[in-house]
């Protein structure tokens, strides 16, 4: 008995803890229609932040598919530090890779599209487009996963409360592009809207996310 007992003592004390776990599942909308979702998970076990997210975007005119896009990507953050990145974006018949790792005191991003890999390399600790944690929005640069770019970010951090609700508005401007992100009053993220080719893009919370917070 006492050899079980320390056997389990010793598993306990060696596995891996997850101290958090969040799920975000949002409803993509384009002028108000649904087209596709966006679900992203992300584990913290110690100082590592594991992230894994998947999208997809259909749009179609009278049942005929138009324009068909995928992406799931996986991350992993060491000290708040990207330390590995891993994208694969479909759209038509075109795929784009990314991948990004720590190499010594550097980033290394390989880009490949068309069968062709172009490599950036970065200072150490970059970020990703890390939507669900506005800590890690606030800093100069972001590498952009579907093209593996890194881009210019500025993250205004004051907050902008939604009238007659807990929600509060925030902004990401990445290159030329503006994302307005909605927090609720615990910092969990509920909400995105963005503009392209003058059509509004938003990320409302899904049934399944609504049921959850109920």
């Amino acid at each position: 008995m006492k050899t079980k007992s320390l056997y389990k003592l010793i598993l306990f004390i060696f596995s891996p803890i997850i101290w958090a776990q969040e799920s975000y599942d949002f409803e993509i909308l384009i002028n108000g229609k649904p087209v596709g979702h966006y679900m992203t998970e992300v584990n913290t076990i110690d100082n590592e932040i594991h992230v894994t997210t998947d999208i997809l975007i259909r749009i179609r005119f009278l049942f005929i598919p138009l324009f068909r896009l995928t992406n799931h990507s996986t991350e992993r953050w060491v000290d708040n530090c990207l330390d590995n990145i891993r994208s694969l974006t479909s759209y038509g018949p075109r795929d784009y890779v990314v991948e990004g790792n720590v190499v010594e005191d550097n980033f290394i991003v390989r880009s490949t599209r068309r069968g062709e890999t172009t490599e950036t390399i970065l200072e150490s600790c970059p970020h990703a487009l890390a939507f669900w944690s506005p800590d890690l929005l606030q800093i100069n640069e972001i590498i952009n996963p579907f093209n593996g770019r890194n881009e210019e970010a500025s993250f205004q951090d004051n907050e902008v409360i939604i009238e007659s609700t807990d929600v509060i508005e925030k902004k990401l401007i990445l290159d030329d592009d503006e994302f307005l992100l909605y927090y609720d009053s615990d910092g969990h993220w509920v909400g995105l809207k963005t503009t392209a080719r003058n059509r509004l893009i938003e990320f409302v919370p899904s049934i399944q996310t609504l049921n959850k917070a109920n």
